[in-house]
């Protein structure tokens, strides 16, 4: 009589193992303090990926409210505020990593659990690209590629009213190494954060994170910017 088999290479049992992989890999990735589904996060995280047509999702971010408000006793009906959106577009690209574990004869010969060992490698590497894909799509590296691909949307590189560069250098390519962050930079850019939809036409100021009743920007280093700014005594 013949007996169901599921074997280690059969398509449901890697269809499992890359959903046990993702919750494994999520958590890990640097900046995942960033990623959300909620209003607040500065990463959006969307899950419209079920079977249908179509290789772009389109997805509305909400706009702060600006009008005045209404005082005592004036009507409020009729004066609603209406909630404005900016929509965006984003092409919706599959990016696959895999391991060889060989055939059975393959874990036979050698003292180790080929399949945990190469999930272990995956769950190792794929946070570090992740987190350096997000890093390059923030601060707006076109010049970053998968392998020699742009992967899913180009990246779109910051304008002028969306880039600082420390002692006011025209270009990264201006940059010394005597152009150092420090601490008065660092209130510029909050202050830059704060007052975008003042100095910029139509622009918006940034949405800090409210922890705990207060607004908080969060500043992303390398680690050599970090330690340079550790040992900054401008107070």
């Amino acid at each position: 009589m013949s007996k169901t088999r599921m074997l280690t290479n059969n398509p449901l049992t890697r269809k499992r193992w890359a959903k046990d992989l993702f919750k494994i890999v999520l958590p890990a990735i640097e900046y995942s303090a960033l990623v959300g589904n909620n209003a607040d996060a500065a990463v959006h995280m969307r899950t419209e990926l079920g079977k249908g047509q179509g290789d772009t999702i389109t997805f509305g971010i909400r706009l702060p409210l600006s009008e005045a408000p209404r005082v005592g006793q004036e009507e409020v009906e009729g004066y609603e505020e209406k909630l404005d959106f900016k929509d965006f577009s984003c092409t919706i690209e599959e990016v696959n990593k895999a391991v060889d574990t060989g055939g059975v004869m393959e874990a036979q010969r050698i003292p180790y659990d080929l399949m945990k060992v190469g999930k272990d490698a995956l769950a190792e590497w794929w946070p570090g690209w992740l987190s350096e894909l997000l890093i390059n799509t923030l601060v707006g590296n076109s010049a970053y590629r998968v392998g020699t691909h742009v992967f899913a949307q180009a990246i779109t590189e910051p304008d002028s009213d969306h880039h600082l560069i420390v002692n006011d250098q025209t270009n990264e390519a201006a940059i010394t190494s005597s152009d150092v962050l420090d601490l008065t930079f660092l209130d510029r850019m909050k202050q830059k954060a704060e007052l975008m939809n003042q100095d910029v036409d139509g622009a918006f100021k940034l949405r800090p994170w409210i922890i705990k009743g207060k607004p908080y920007f969060k500043v992303m280093m390398h680690n050599y910017v970090f330690d340079a700014l550790r040992q900054n005594t401008n107070t």
